[in-house]
């Protein structure tokens, strides 16, 4: 016996239930299958009618709620709940709630496509009693109170007992019990409180489909939430056989379903291992039957094909020979069942597909309705994860790009991103661990993993290059006759009293080198200072060197003495800062920004944290692999590399969001390093090799 009970806010009309309860009960009968299958069909459909309705309302003609729905199997019960509903089942003298009392709130009916469920199964025996409840009797009413009513009652006597708790206000109620096993007694009686409505008769649920049969119809109980108590009712007894009471039809207030055969409940047997065997004994007749066949079949055919029709003797079948028609015939069965299973789970798919599109065009359709920007933004983002799912089931399906591409341009448009065309200045062909640095008309690039410099020169514009590039530092080049340890990094220096401007310092294992236009490279005095492999980024700042080491969770600062840095470092920090092991680059204004891998960025002034916070981004960082800014430029802007969603962000010194960039053709992707020129409103970045330039629209 199937039970469903409807529960719906607002003004709830009759053909509304009548409508929603019809779908639920041709969608059961509808599905083959499981019977957690054919229940999961009955919610969706019914949530599925009210989205299309509430997509063509008006808001306060929209309807939402909650649906359970159970199905009483000789001595099982089957339970699916989606929205806010409350279920009792009482064993003996424990009760069970579902869901319990600390779950997570399901999502309203009628809010989304993508319904989400709770199931549960309980084997029930004599005596037992479950109740269906809307979600305001279980969040008023305790368990202990709720068992108390049913405890030792007959169904009429527990509604009494629910009556009493409520004593005021709206019961919307379904209570079953299995009742003992008799020659004469039905397995369970019922009846609900509330306004009943009849089901319409159901479709016959072929035994082909493995599915499984009720031999009787079901009965619906969908209530909504009317505005005001209907007034008390008598509560009849339920007839033996399921129709109407003697002396006339039975009240609305009680509808008894009709009861399956008592031995269905009082079964000592499980009737899975009764069907098992009976299946295993069906299987091995067939076989027999089978191997019959396929002999007296030889046979037939050596008879029609031997001249003058002169029967031959029946081939005698070797002990391989029948064990190889065994085989087959056993294949067959399982073939056709593997085939079944491809049917059933690419029909699974396409529904799958179907639903998150539904629910896309649903959320752009909200997304109209939205007053706020950010509920707007919203509606447009989930649009396009729904879609995005539905691609990665059907990776071809062309309503899915087209919506994906409608939502993403709104999304953008919302966002201020801009898509920027990259140049190509150079590949260089192979994987590398690259960061860049500037002099005037020169880019540098120091390849960790090569243990090489090179230098590439620009044309005027800053878009091109003038020849290919040239290596000032190689494996096996000497500097002042020393040979140079693992390069760790570089970085152009800012003017200052001590440094000239542009000189380029690199870090190495075993100390410094300093490369200048005109006299070309030198060592620097470093003392006995080295730089640890650990060591992330190497930057400058009024001629002092900076050094982020996420292993120390520290930045160590160099101050220049004469024209190199002999002294032992400062630590810039008062202390170790464990947040910095997840540190992922550094950049200096004067201030001190760092990028976290989990998302953040932190903001520094003289040694101590300043309040630093992202703010009017729509769509937080992620990922930040990298942080630059221009130190010729006056308050510049700070540049955020978020590796997770391919972009760069541009954000003003106190965080607030300026504007991002994605790139064409991939140039945004697996990004090592970035520098910035805002002075000529442009970009180099570097990645995957490949060395691009990118012009960046003047920022007013």
């Amino acid at each position: 016996m199937l039970y469903v009970l409807i529960d719906l806010l607002g003004d709830v009309s009759s053909a509304d239930l009548h409508t929603a309860m019809e779908q639920a009960t041709r969608a059961y009968w509808a599905t083959p299958g499981s019977v957690t299958a054919a229940l999961r069909a009955a919610l969706t459909a019914a949530n599925q009618w009210l989205m299309d309705h509430n997509t063509q309302a008006s808001l306060p003609e929209r309807l939402t709620g909650g649906i359970v729905g159970v199905v009483l199997r000789g001595s099982e019960a089957y339970l699916a709940q989606a929205g806010p509903t409350s279920a009792y089942i009482r064993q003996a003298q424990a009760i069970e709630l579902y869901p319990v009392r600390d779950a997570e709130p399901l999502p309203l009916i009628g809010t989304t496509r993508a319904l989400e469920m709770r199931y549960a199964h309980a084997h029930l025996q004599p005596g037992d009693t479950l109740l269906l409840a809307d979600a305001r009797f279980g969040a008023h009413t305790s368990a202990e109170t709720v068992s108390s009513a049913l405890a030792q009652a007959s169904v009429e006597k527990a509604l009494e007992n629910l009556e009493r708790l409520i004593s005021k206000g709206d019961l919307i109620a379904l209570v079953a019990q299995a009742a003992p096993a008799g020659p004469d007694q039905k397995s369970t009686t019922a009846a609900v409180v509330a306004h009943p409505i009849e089901p319409s008769a159901p479709m016959a649920r072929s035994s082909e489909t493995n599915a499984v049969v009720v031999e009787d119809g079901p009965i619906i109980h969908v209530a909504g939430r009317p505005s005001a108590a209907p007034p008390a009712l008598p509560v009849s007894q339920p007839t033996a056989a399921g129709g109407s009471p003697p002396g006339g039809s039975p009240p609305s207030r009680s509808v008894v379903p009709k009861p399956r055969p008592a031995s269905a409940v009082v079964e000592t047997r499980p009737i899975f291992v009764e069907r098992s065997h009976e299946w295993l004994a069906a299987l091995g007749t067939s076989l027999r039957r089978s191997v019959g066949s396929l002999g007296k079949a030889g046979q037939l055919v050596a008879q029609r094909t031997t001249p003058e029709g002169t029967p031959l003797k029946a081939p005698i079948l070797t002990r391989n020979q029948t064990l190889i028609m065994v085989a087959v015939v056993v294949m067959i069965p399982i073939i056709v069942g593997l085939l079944v299973s491809i049917v059933y789970a690419q029909q699974s798919m396409q529904q799958t597909v179907r639903a998150h599109i539904a629910e896309a065009q649903n959320q752009i359709t909200l997304a109209a309705q939205a007053v706020t920007g950010k509920e707007t933004r919203q509606h447009w983002a989930t649009a396009a994860d729904e879609v995005k799912q539905a691609l990665q089931q059907d990776p071809q399906n062309q309503a899915a790009k087209q919506i994906l591409a409608q939502a993403q341009a709104e999304l953008d448009k919302i966002d201020n991103v801009i898509t920027l065309t990259p140049v190509l200045l150079w590949d260089f062909k192979t994987p590398g661990q690259r960061h860049l640095a500037s002099q005037s008309f020169s880019l540098f690039v120091l390849d960790r993993l090569a243990n090489q410099v090179n230098r590439l020169i620009l044309n005027s514009a800053g878009d091109k290059l003038e020849g290919n590039p040239d290596p000032i530092l190689v494996p096996g080049v000497t500097v002042n006759n020393q040979a140079p340890g693992d390069l760790i990094d570089f970085t152009s220096l800012a003017s200052s009293i001590n440094r000239q401007a542009n000189d380029l310092v690199i870090g190495h294992a075993r100390g410094l080198i300093e490369y200048n236009l005109s006299f070309g490279l030198q060592t620097v005095p470093f003392g006995s200072n080295t730089l640890a492999s650990s060591v992330k980024r190497l930057r400058s700042f009024d001629g002092k060197l900076y050094a982020l080491d996420p292993s120390t969770q520290q930045i160590m600062r160099y101050e220049p003495q004469g024209n190199g840095y002999p002294a032992a470092p400062a630590a810039y920090l008062a202390q170790a800062l464990p947040e910095l092991a997840q540190a992922t680059d550094m950049a200096i204004d004067g201030n001190i920004y760092v990028a976290l891998s989990n998302g953040r960025l932190l903001k520094f002034k003289e040694g101590r944290a300043e309040p630093f916070e992202v703010r009017n981004l729509g769509e937080p960082l992620q990922e930040p692999t990298i942080v630059a800014i221009d130190q010729n430029v006056f308050d510049s802007s700070v540049y955020v590399v978020d590796a997770a969603l391919k972009r760069i962000v541009q954000l003003r010194p106190d965080g607030l969001f300026v504007r991002q960039f994605r790139a064409e053709a991939g140039a945004f992707d697996d990004l090592q390093d970035i520098l910035v020129d805002e002075q000529n409103n442009r970009l180099y970045v570097i990645g995957k090799g490949m060395l691009y330039a990118v012009a960046l629209p003047p920022f007013r």
